[in-house]
């Protein structure tokens, strides 16, 4: 069969490609040998769908389970899953995680970085996101929120950043978010982010900033602070190997 990599796409979701980067790193750094077909934004499809999945395939997890219906979550407990963080795995224990880094397949070379003064958000947009953008707007940091925005629009965007902000949904969200984080620092645009307890996120530290308490105040300090230069600390983002998460779940059985 060779790798194979299936993102699901909904007709009339446009969210859906909030998750083509996912798909795309996959189908980049798993080799085409791999005999694996994984499956991206599985969530996504209706409940009698998932449940005449091969047992076979792998379901990348992009969400937190605690919030998907009883339908995802028994398709989790039956497949062998990957995920973007550790943190998941109270719920789902087999879960194997995908490393993110910088990925020079990926670069867009017709994007022609030309940074700005203001700090850009792509993502929905909860009461708490709001509050912590409206916040940095009364401190006169120049800030962009842009919600359903993706592909070239996005990219163009995202070059003109002075940085991207990594902005958690509610405030006992654990999981750190590498997706939003590894695709600008593979184009070397700075990724400030609120701090978090994920180990996910320590191959990211030297390549980006996270910010803790008071975080509104330190982000308009640190962008006040003529010694932070965020663009060169992305240079610090290094490539991974995902040889060994493949080599494990081809060891293991169809279904954990």
């Amino acid at each position: 069969m060779g790798f194979e990599v299936i993102h699901v796409r909904p007709r009339g979701f446009v969210h859906a490609e909030a998750l083509a980067e996912i798909a795309e790193y996959l189908q980049v750094m798993v080799p085409g040998t791999a005999d694996l077909r994984v499956i991206v934004g599985a969530h996504l499809l209706p409940a009698a769908e998932l449940a005449t999945l091969p047992p076979a395939v792998v379901l990348f997890n992009s969400e937190p389970p605690g919030e998907r219906g009883p339908a995802y979550r028994e398709a989790l407990g039956r497949h062998r899953v990957w995920d973007y963080t550790p943190m998941h795995r109270e719920l789902v224990p087999h879960a194997r995680v995908v490393p993110f880094g910088y990925c020079a397949a990926m670069v867009r070379t017709e994007r022609v970085r030309s940074p700005g003064e203001a700090l850009v958000f792509h993502g929905v947009l909860p009461r708490r996101r709001r509050a912590i953008l409206n916040g940095l707007a009364r401190l006169r940091v120049p800030v962009r929120a842009v919600s359903g925005e993706y592909g070239v629009m996005r990219d163009v965007r995202m070059m003109r950043a002075r940085a991207i902000l990594n902005l958690k949904k509610t405030d006992d969200e654990r999981a750190f978010q590498p997706v939003r984080c590894f695709y600008a620092l593979t184009h070397r645009v700075p990724v400030i982010s609120e701090e978090t307890t994920d180990p996910m996120a320590d191959a990211f530290r030297p390549a980006m900033t996270f910010v803790g308490e008071g975080f509104v105040e330190r982000v308009a300090e640190l962008l006040r602070d003529p010694a932070w230069d965020g663009e060169a600390r992305t240079q610090a983002f290094a490539p991974v190997s995902l040889t060994e998460l493949v080599e494990a779940t081809l060891s293991e059985r169809s279904s954990p």
